[in-house]
């Protein structure tokens, strides 16, 4: 089973409002982008996100806030309707030529390398060949929040992933912000898994 564990809500927000939306929409694309050898169009991928029956947070477990995750479910999927013809998929970020601006689907494994707790932010980051992809992921975001009154307060089920670099796979559409010598700096619209019953994010 499938579901979001962080959809980034203000830039769902941001993207919405640059693309003049304000309720889902219906829509049908059948155009697929190209970038190079090492990304193919991720419009295929998208699609299937668009008719899956996804949930932000475990649908197993007890959710908090469930009219608001429902609604960015609704959010996130109108927004990679609208951008999904421009969404190019990578199957590796090696030798890739980012533009700055570009939103890119991939998957990989991660781990989080750091956790700056002043500002909430988790940096993740994924190896790939010669170079590694880094995100920077508001905490507060994650659907099983370890953020609580301004803190960072860890459970059983995140501990190991946040402080003990447990390796996570994640499949997620990040915008492309930096290029620092090997390393690839984003940021996540969204991260996708698998339910696993060690993890609870």
């Amino acid at each position: 089973m499938e579901y979001y564990c962080y959809i980034s809500q203000t830039k769902v927000d941001q993207l919405l409002a640059e693309l003049g939306e304000k309720n889902p929409i219906d829509w049908i694309e059948d155009t697929t982008k190209k970038s190079d050898k090492h990304a193919s169009g991720g419009l295929s991928k998208l699609l299937a996100i668009f008719g899956a029956d996804l949930s932000y947070g475990r649908s197993d477990v007890f959710q908090t806030k469930v009219t608001l995750k429902l609604d960015y479910v609704n959010k996130l999927k109108t927004v990679l309707k609208r951008l999904s013809p421009e969404v190019i998929e990578l199957e590796s970020i090696s030798g890739v030529d980012f533009e700055p601006g570009k939103m890119y689907l991939y998957r990989n494994e991660f781990i989080v390398t750091k956790t700056d707790n002043d500002h909430l932010i988790a940096h993740l980051e994924a190896e790939d060949d010669n170079r590694k992809l880094v995100l920077h992921s508001s905490l507060k975001f994650f659907s099983e929040s370890p953020v609580k009154d301004g803190a960072v307060r860890l459970h059983s089920t995140n501990y190991a992933f946040f402080t003990d670099q447990l390796p996570v796979t994640f499949e997620t559409v990040f915008l492309f912000l930096s290029l620092k010598g090997a390393h690839v700096i984003g940021s996540p619209l969204y991260l996708k898994l698998s339910s696993r019953q060690d993890l609870l994010l």
